[in-house]
Parts: structure tokens; C-alpha cells; sequence
């Protein structure tokens, strides 16, 4: 990940009005998203954000602009804070305005949480896959083994060394929690 370094041109009061507790850290793309959401509610159009007008497509896009995994915490941040900007979004749009606005972030979070949901079924699936050739692999040992000490004999220094091999296999394999079909 590319992180650079910039100055800020914004003042300390401007900082504040889209800092949010809580969601420090998260990022540049969450600031810049908080930064559009406040340039399109400081537009205060006449008529208000009418559907269609220019001032309504400014504050759909700054809210699309949110990171998926950020838009649950900033709707929440948004209907029940205490920032300017929190107060700027329920006092400047219409109830219906707000309602669409946050429509727009829970089918962010939503997709989040589906996205996440897709890699953790991923790597349980990779999980499973593992498991299932360290427990083909010492089935095939085992196998191995039993055939070697078939020929050489039950008590040849080979089967015992073959055997002991065996069963240091098979207790890493209970020690790692790992159970075997």
C-alpha cells in the first residue's frame, strides 16, 4: 500500500468539522469521502437537493465516494453524533434526502459485509483444502509404512524406524488439532 506524506491546507476548525471519533485512522479515501460530503451539504441550494439537479448529484457522489467498510460507522456517525457535519447533514436535508443518503451507505455496508463474508468462506475452503492433503499425505505414509514393513518384516529396524517416523506424523497432526477421516 502506497501511504504518502501531505500537508494539510486545512485549518484546525476545518479539520474538525469532518474529524469523527472512532474513525481516525482509517484512512485518506474516508477523509476525502468526509471532506465531499461537507463540500455538497455547505452548497445549500435554494430549492434544496432536488433529484436531478446539480447540488443532488454532488451529494449522491460524495457518498458513494464512502469506502464500503467505512459506511456502516459514518451513517451511524451521521444520524447520531455531535459533529458540525453531523449536524450540518440532519438540519441541511430534507427527511427524505437523508433517508436516500443513508440508503446509499447501508448498500455500502451491506457489500462490505458481503465482500467479507466471500473471503472468510475463501479461506475456510483453502482450510479444508489444506487439511485434506495433510490427511491424504499421512494416510499415503501410512500406507507406505505398512507396505515396507510387510516386505522387510514386523520387526526390521527399518518398519520400527518407518513406525516411529508414523506416529511423531500422526501426534503433530492431533497436536495441530487437526482431525483426520
Amino acid at each position: 500500500m502506497y501511504i504518502h506524506n501531505r500537508k494539510s491546507t486545512r485549518t484546525a476548525s476545518e479539520r474538525h468539522l469532518t474529524s469523527y471519533p472512532g474513525l481516525q485512522g482509517l484512512g485518506d479515501d474516508l477523509q476525502a469521502s468526509l471532506d465531499k460530503i461537507k463540500a455538497a451539504l455547505d452548497l445549500n441550494p435554494r430549492n434544496g437537493y432536488v433529484k436531478g439537479s446539480v447540488a443532488r448529484r454532488r451529494l449522491e457522489e460524495a457518498f458513494e465516494s464512502v469506502p464500503r467498510c467505512s459506511a456502516d460507522a459514518v451513517g451511524k456517525r451521521l444520524l447520531d453524533g455531535q459533529t458540525p457535519l453531523d449536524k450540518l447533514f440532519r438540519h441541511r436535508l430534507a427527511g427524505a434526502t437523508r433517508v436516500s443518503m443513508i440508503l446509499i451507505l447501508v448498500r455500502k455496508a451491506v457489500e462490505c459485509r458481503n465482500q467479507l463474508a466471500a473471503e472468510l468462506r475463501r479461506r475456510e475452503e483453502e482450510e479444508r483444502r489444506k487439511i485434506r492433503l495433510i490427511c491424504e499425505s499421512l494416510e499415503k505414509q501410512r500406507r507406505l509404512t505398512q507396505d515396507t514393513c510387510d516386505r522387510l518384516g514386523q520387526n526390521s529396524n527399518e518398519c520400527r524406524v518407518l513406525r516411529a517416523q508414523m506416529d511423531e506424523a500422526v501426534e503433530e497432526v492431533r497436536k495441530a488439532g487437526l482431525r483426520c477421516p
